[in-house]
């Protein structure tokens, strides 16, 4: 398992670094732009893009049939992407809330409760794309994957402007209990998005 993880963060190193400068623009837009959790969101949904990403390079080098001949099994295979977009997932999440309390200490409108409800949201976001893309990958390729991920940003991205519409925002939300439970659904989900991975992973023909 350490060997797969080595390799995919020396890819994601050496094909994804440029990542960090575009990632630093948007969290510098955050400090100087009313709604900033927007620009706080972009991290997460590039750390949704790279695994997607690893396991298409995986496939076009072969890698995926190479594996086979390895002492890794493909459960290994599968759960080290998933430690891959968790650890990613992880890191920019704390970026992106360091900088949210840096910015609501610039304008002195720090509010603990306000900040933890940011933070949950936009890790509840993050966490929306990988639970729903990653089976579909390891199903029927990086390809696909790649045309439902835009769909399911579409969506995400609809059902946000929906709610707006309504009157209904979430960061306006004065009880954090629904969203810490909305939140441990979603840890749930992704284990469940895990399994069924691993699952679809085994049955499918490389």
């Amino acid at each position: 398992m350490k060997g797969l993880l080595l390799k995919d963060f020396y890819m994601a190193k050496r094909y994804f670094g440029w990542f960090m400068l575009v990632i630093a623009g948007m969290l510098i837009m955050s400090c100087l732009v009313e709604d900033m959790q927007i620009f706080l969101i972009y991290p997460m949904i590039v750390s949704n893009i790279i695994p997607v990403s690893l396991i298409a390079y995986d496939e076009h080098d072969k890698w995926s049939q190479y594996s086979g001949t390895l002492p890794y099994t493909r459960a290994q295979v599968v759960t080290g992407k998933y430690l891959v977009s968790v650890c990613l997932g992880v890191a920019f999440f704390l970026l992106s809330m360091a900088v949210a309390s840096v910015r609501m200490q610039m304008y002195g409108q720090f509010i603990m409760e306000a900040w933890m409800r940011i933070g949950v949201i936009v890790l509840i976001l993050g966490c929306l794309a990988p639970i729903l893309m990653l089976p579909v990958v390891f199903k029927f390729g990086a390809e696909k994957g790649r045309v439902i991920y835009l769909v399911i940003l579409g969506v995400i991205c609809g059902v946000l402007m929906g709610l707006d519409v309504k009157g209904i925002s979430l960061s306006t939300m004065h009880n954090l209990w629904p969203i810490v439970a909305v939140l441990g659904v979603m840890v749930a989900l992704y284990i469940l998005s895990w399994r069924l991975s691993i699952r679809f992973y085994q049955k499918r023909d490389l």
